[in-house]
Order: C-alpha cells, then structure tokens, then sequence
C-alpha cells in the first residue's frame, strides 16, 4: 500500500474512533454484506408478469428506447434485419460472446453479416473484413442481465460474456432481453445479483468488477439545454423482449 494511501486510510479510521483492526465493525460489515438489510421498494411495476412486462415496455419507450417483443430465438434474426432496414442502417452487426447470442440461428437471415467479438476495439481480422477494428458505426447486439419494471433499465453484469465496451461504444445497440429476467425494482436487481454470484469469496458473495444500469439511449443536455442523443454511447437503444430463449 502506498505511503499516500495509508494516509488516507488512517484519517478515516481516525474520524470513525478506530486507530487498528477492531474486529467487532469487522463482524458488522460482513453481516450487512451477507445479509443486506431490506428497505422500501414503491411498487411502480406493481400488479401480475403481464402488468411488469407492460411498465418496463412504457418506461424504456419514454425513454427513446424501442422494443420489439419476440417469440423465441428464431424471430430474433428476422426482427433485426428490420429495425436495421427501418433505420437505414448497413446489414451487418457485432454480437458478443454471450452463449445465448451464438444459439441465435442467423443462417435464417442469410443476407446478415454476424462478427462475434470479445471486445468492441478487438483487432483480430475476420474473413473477408481485412483492417476491420471493430468501428463504432457497426450495430452492435448485446445480452442483458436483467430489465427493471419500474424504470424501463437495463442491467449487465460485466465478464467474459459480457464485456462492458460492447455497451458504450457503438452509435447503435441492440440488446436481448429474456421476459423471464424481468425485475420489479433496482433494489430485486440487486437481490438477484446476489444469488447469481453466491460463490463463496473471503468474505461475500464474488461480484461482477461492473454493474451497469442503462436507460434509454445516451444524452446530455449540456449545450443549450437542448437534449442530444448519442452524447457520451449509444444514440440508438433496441431492445429485443424475447419470451423464451
């Protein structure tokens, strides 16, 4: 640990009344951490999976998100060549590595061009794409974690499926979202973390290094007040609702 570090480190625990280990705060943190504590959650989305599917609908769509809602895997190829047509975009796209993308049967599209990549900057050449870098301009199709009801937000857990840059970079992103991940509130998205990170570390649960909640596309409404799309990620959010996978 660096000398500046410590420094900084000593003066909190000084402010906090703690001048070396104190094994009692240690016992409080890891019990909050193993079980958080439950707070308030206003039920926005409230009603039955069909009431939730409809707010998480309306949120991301007054959010300038579109959503196409989608049978299964196999309407996937065909919705995506349509939004790219109504959008007047080239047909091709990035996909990442996520195993529910690589199940999608493209070949039902024959006229798609699909590149799976790691990372958006990957700079391996695929066939036929020498001096291809992964460009921003590309469509880029991810997988999210989960959808939350309440706000129209989109959840995703970084990793190796699931690399963050696929999310910011590219002007256009298309994003698969199963119905049955569809959470009520930020706070059951945390719940749900959880779980699916339960391995055991020292003392919690191994988390993602990245938690990311997206809602609609970027925007800033820095110049003017005049709110601008594609600010800072993504000007165009697709998000393709698929019943089951």
């Amino acid at each position: 640990m660096t000398g500046g570090r410590s420094d900084i480190l000593a003066r909190v625990r000084a402010a906090n009344g703690a001048d070396g280990p104190d094994p009692a705060r240690a016992a409080r943190v890891r019990e909050r951490l193993e079980h958080p504590p439950v707070h308030l959650r206003p039920d926005r989305a409230g009603g039955d999976q069909a009431a939730l599917r409809r707010s998480f609908i309306a949120m991301a769509e007054a959010a300038s998100a579109s959503v196409a809602e989608l049978a299964d895997l196999h309407a996937v190829p065909q919705a995506v060549a349509t939004y790219l047509a109504k959008e007047n975009l080239p047909g091709e796209i990035i996909q990442g590595p996520d195993p529910d993308l690589a199940r999608i049967p493209w070949k039902l599209q024959s006229p798609l061009a699909v590149t799976t990549v790691e990372r958006l900057a990957d700079t391996r050449e695929p066939a036929g794409r020498p001096g291809w870098v992964g460009r921003g301009d590309v469509p880029v199709l991810t997988r999210a974690a989960l959808g939350v009801g309440e706000t129209g937000t989109l959840v995703f857990f970084s990793g190796p499926a699931a690399p963050a840059s696929l999310n910011f970079l590219p002007e256009t992103l298309l994003v698969l979202l199963p119905a049955q991940d569809l959470a009520r509130h930020y706070e059951t998205a945390w719940d749900t973390l959880r779980e699916r990170h339960a391995q055991s570390g020292r003392n919690a649960p191994v988390l993602p290094r990245g938690v990311h909640f997206i809602t609609g596309p970027s925007r800033s409404a820095d110049i003017e007040q005049k709110i601008l799309l594609g600010a800072h990620g993504p000007r165009r959010l697709h998000i393709l609702l698929v019943d089951e996978l």
